[in-house]
């Protein structure tokens, strides 16, 4: 579900009111939702096909089919006009679940070894390599309950792709040599998110689980559980596990292409008939043979330290699975009035008393005999030390639930909203769609794979308040991350700490004890925690405009304000955003400006979470950011009341009034996250910590932090008085919007701050020139152990578009080699990836390795060696090659918008710019086409292979060796231009 759109990616937290149900009836009515959902063409074919229909968005255009082949597997398939690559992908049922006992992550072991060869296709790179030469992308994952494999690619080479796809499921190799080698990949996967708090806390919080369940265990894999045991050598565990599970009626498979539905079900049956078919799975976990979750008189309070410092407070309930539920989705109404941010809401208490920074609640893990329900609080400082009083606070909200009638009102607003959004869903691309159908035709039946993401019956109340009532102590467990005291009071004995042994992470399993269950239960109704309001942001018109505009055009100007139009009729949406840029003096031109800003955006979203909450739920979205100019306020979504809705953004901007406490807060949880940064993955850091060295005049962490202590409340009102004394707008109106609205808005702006409406010259974002031939080291901090590098070679110049094109042309050239080599046959480490790094319109290529047991001397050897052998393989390809690579680079950058917010932000940026050029994409392909094969071979010969280039080597441990220091110039963030 992750996969589909904005509506489809949260918890749809939407309300009603009795009062407003007219208004309910109208957006049905407007909506379209009152008819039939449009359908396939039903077909028939010579095998085992359904006459099934599969129900389908009014703004889906494509054309489904589902099959089954006579080999059992479960096909469906998508004929995609709009589609610029064709995907396929196949599910199996299988997954961490089904690990033998003392062979922990067998599955996701066995996901990594498909990809290394097959009967037909032996080598083990050849896969990736031929996806690469058609500019495609593949990957693979493996969750609790099954596997999926998928791959997307230019049409030509689809049909090849299928033939290379389908050995995995007929012939795999598992050939000794790689499953001793991948096994280190596996470790090493393992290994870098060794410090990562959520699979830590996730670990741990399975040790409260029946050791016999099989959501008890260890699931990624490491070299102590993927190893030659003393009956079963590693291969041998492998082709059981594949025997296993991997037949045709334990698979589904999806093809999704611009091609007729009879030409994708040939190739269905072409390449995947081979697959061997067998009996049901016998060794499978069903909620029928599967032990229970939690054994009786067994712990249900954890303690637990994270890395990171913060605090979070997660109560799951036990529910009964709820995969049944898909058409009326009642634990809904439960995730809604738990978790809706409004005014009166839970989340509003908490956090006007300075105890909870997030509170989300909704469904979370199946457990495959039962499913959580989660209701997690990100604390304050303040919320740890309170802790007692924000769990009664929420088992108040739970009781008043359990004790209140059912309002239908809720349950129907949340049905038609949730019409709306998937009548109304962005495009989603091939490889998305592919892997979504596959998985959800596991376990929806295939005319509902799609249906299945909107809410089309109306919810049991009988239901809900069965639900509700499983809301309670004795169906509850409970983890507290933090480094702080822990409420030991909870606990029925003697708090003792033990150590998980996979993650290391300390935690303490306690049962709750009686007095304090008690409280829980008998916790008063609170009288500032009440039912939401009517919503009133619910769009009143649908209704599609005829223009199009192919570039933005300025329509109004006068002084201190700019404002652009573009309409979009392309998408047959009703929505829109507006992009509007405030600009004004000294909003960083020192340190303590730019954290003042930062700070002011974070107390403006802060305030305004409460009252934008209702929007939100009716896909009318904002947001504020903070920049080196100012501030922006974006908004998203329905066009019906967007104009309205950034007018009052904007007066809440120019009139909220910071408070002291909540400036504290924001200020606190700004440096913690700072602090914290060095905690996420070393490449991860390594990345975005490049900017601080190739940006001119960067506002560094240390900068930041250096200056953050001193700050002020004062600082900040006379911040925010001095900006909103003068400053400049620049706006634009993108989409589903006529251009005598736009200019409404834009006149609206003009009048209301004319007064404080002055002239001003943006900052432009400079990129760092780096000296010819120079060879620059810079060190991150970052918590992890292992050695991460990252390799760059960079442009030498700003704006230059053959430059560009040729980094563009190495990248595509490069391919999948390099993983092959590193990762795959020389196995330095399972994060192995190349990058585009073009920052500031000087292009760059990044070559990254995270190693947990090769040291950087070896990994930056490894890494020269590759660029010098590999530059010189591309000297000598052929002008066929040449003109491929080049191909695929063009075919991307021609590829039609799918939707409105692939243009917006390519224009934004530009109208954001002292001088516009809205060609400028144009312009790049047209260079890229003229490129000739001698010219790009002179590039990397000249510029690359001589050494001309200059490079940098980000890293996270010490160089220890001499050779390197020598080598290399150590410098620091806005300094490396000066050496």
């Amino acid at each position: 579900m992750s996969l589909f759109i904005d509506r489809f990616t949260k918890h749809l937290k939407a309300k009603c009111v009795t009062q407003h149900c007219a208004r309910l009836l109208l957006l049905v009515i407007s909506s379209g939702l009152a008819a039939e959902p449009t359908s396939n063409t039903l077909h028939e074919t010579t095998l085992k096909t359904k006459m099934t229909q599969i129900k389908q968005s009014q703004s889906d255009h494509n054309q489904y089919r589902y099959l089954e082949l006579d080999n059992g597997l479960k096909v469906i398939l998508a004929s995609d006009t709009k589609a610029e690559k064709a995907s396929a992908a196949l599910a199996v049922a299988v997954g961490a679940n089904d690990n033998p006992q003392g062979q922990e992550g067998l599955t996701h072991f066995l996901e990594h070894m498909l990809f290394l060869g097959t009967k037909k296709y032996p080598e083990a790179g050849e896969y990736k390599t031929y996806i690469n030469e058609f500019g495609g992308s593949n990957n693979a994952y493996t969750a609790a309950n099954h596997t999926n494999y998928f791959f997307d690619i230019q049409s030509k080479g689809y049909e090849g792709a299928l033939d290379r796809f389908s050995q995995f499921f007929i012939s795999p190799l598992f050939s000794e040599e790689y499953t001793q080698r991948e096994r280190n990949a596996v470790n090493s996967e393992y290994i870098a998110k060794i410090n990562d708090d959520a699979r830590r806390s996730n670990q741990a919080f399975k040790t409260l689980f029946n050791p016999a369940h099989p959501s008890n265990h260890f699931s990624v894999g490491s070299l102590d559980t993927l190893k030659d045991l003393p009956k079963a050598p590693l291969r041998e565990q492998l082709l059981n596990s594949y025997q296993n599970h991997y037949f045709a009626q334990n698979m589904t498979l999806s093809l999704v292409a611009n091609l007729p539905l009879d030409t994708l079900e040939e190739f269905a049956k072409r390449y995947f008939t081979p697959i061997k078919a067998q009996a049901e799975n016998k060794q499978h976990f069903t909620p029928q043979n599967t032990p229970p979750l939690i054994l009786e008189n067994t712990a249900n309070l954890q303690f637990i330290k994270p890395i990171k410092d913060g605090h979070s407070l997660k109560l799951s309930f036990l529910l009964p699975p709820q995969k049944a539920n898909y058409k009326s989705q009642p634990t809904r109404y439960l995730s809604y009035l738990l978790g809706q941010e409004s005014q009166g809401s839970l989340h509003s208490y908490l956090k006007a008393k300075g105890w909870a920074r997030s509170l989300s609640a909704g469904m979370g893990a199946d457990y495959i005999n039962q499913q959580s329900f989660n209701i997690r609080i990100q604390l304050t400082d303040a919320g740890i030390r309170a802790i007692d009083n924000v769990i009664l606070a929420v088992f108040a909200n739970i009781n008043d639930i359990k004790s209140t009638p059912i309002q239908p009102s809720y349950i129907e607003e949340e049905k038609a909203l949730s019409q709306l959004g998937f009548n109304y869903h962005s495009y989603i691309s091939p490889i998305q769609l592919a892997r979504t159908l596959a998985s959800q035709l596991l376990d929806i039946p295939p005319s509902d794979v799609l249906d299945a993401f909107q809410i089309t019956e109306s919810a049991d109340i009988g239901t809900i308040k069965a639900l509700a009532a499983q809301l309670n102590t004795n169906k509850m467990l409970i983890q507290i991350e933090s480094n702080a005291k822990m409420p030991v009071h909870w606990a029925q004995s003697e708090v003792k700490w033990q150590q998980e042994p996979w993650y290391q992470s300390q935690y303490a399993n306690q049962k709750l004890n009686e007095s304090f269950i008690k409280k829980l239960n008998n916790a008063p109704k609170i009288s500032d925690i009440n039912k939401p309001d009517a919503n009133t942001y619910i769009p009143s018109s649908l209704a599609l405009i005829s223009n199009y505009d192919q570039i933005p055009k300025q329509i109004f100007n006068a002084e201190g304000i700019d404002f652009w139009h573009r309409s979009d009729d392309r998408f047959d949406k009703p929505k829109s955003t507006n992009h509007l840029a405030i600009r004004y003096p000294g909003a960083s031109d020192n340190n303590t400006q730019y954290v003042l800003n930062k700070l002011w955006a974070r107390l403006l979203n802060d305030a305004l979470s409460e009252a934008t909450y209702l929007p939100y739920n009716a896909n009318l979205n904002y947001n504020i950011y903070a920049h080196i100019n100012g501030l922006t306020l974006v908004t998203a979504g329905y066009d019906d009341k967007q104009n309205q809705y950034l007018l009052w953004l904007m007066a809440q901007i120019n009139t909220l009034t910071p408070q002291a406490d909540r400036f504290e807060i924001a200020k606190q949880q700004f440096k913690k996250d700072l602090l914290n940064s060095k905690h996420a993955n070393a490449y991860s850091v390594a990345l975005w910590r490049l900017s601080e060295l190739l940006i001119e005049d960067s506002h560094t962490i240390s900068d930041m932090l250096n200056v953050l202590d001193d700050i002020s409340f004062n600082d900040l009102l006379a911040f925010k008085k001095q900006a909103l004394s003068q400053y400049n707008l620049v706006g634009f109106s993108n989409g589903n919007t006529e251009e005598k609205q736009t200019l409404e808005l834009a006149t609206a702006l003009q009048q209301q701050y004319q007064a404080n409406l002055k002239p001003s010259i943006a900052k432009q974002i400079k990129r760092q020139l780096l000296n010819t031939g120079s060879r620059n080291t810079f060190k991150v901090d970052t918590t992890s152990q292992d050695n991460a590098i990252l390799y760059v070679l960079s442009g030498k110049e700003e704006d230059n578009l053959t430059e560009r094109a040729n980094f563009a042309l190495l990248k595509q050239a490069i391919g999948s080699r390099f993983f092959s080599q590193l990762r795959t046959e020389k196995q330095l480490g399972y994060i192995v990836s190349t990058h585009n790094l073009t920052k500031a319109d000087v292009p760059a290529i990044g070559f990254t390795v995270q190693s947990p047991d090769h040291e950087s001397l070896e990994i930056v050897t490894e890494i020269e060696n590759f660029i010098s052998q590999d530059f010189q393989r591309i000297c000598t390809i052929t002008a066929p090659e040449f003109d491929t690579i080049k191909g695929n680079i063009l075919i991307q950058l021609k590829r039609t918008q799918k939707e409105l917010g692939e243009d917006t932000g390519r224009f934004w940026s530009e109208i954001a710019k002292t001088k516009q050029n809205f060609f400028r994409k144009e312009e790049f392909i047209e260079v890229m086409e003229e490129i000739k094969q001698e010219d790009f071979i002179a590039f990397v010969t000249e510029q690359l292979l001589s050494g001309e280039a200059p490079s940098i080597l980000v890293h996270n441990q010490p160089l220890m060796n001499k050779e390197l220091k020598q080598n290399w110039q150590e410098v620091s963030a806005n300094s490396i231009g000066q050496y």
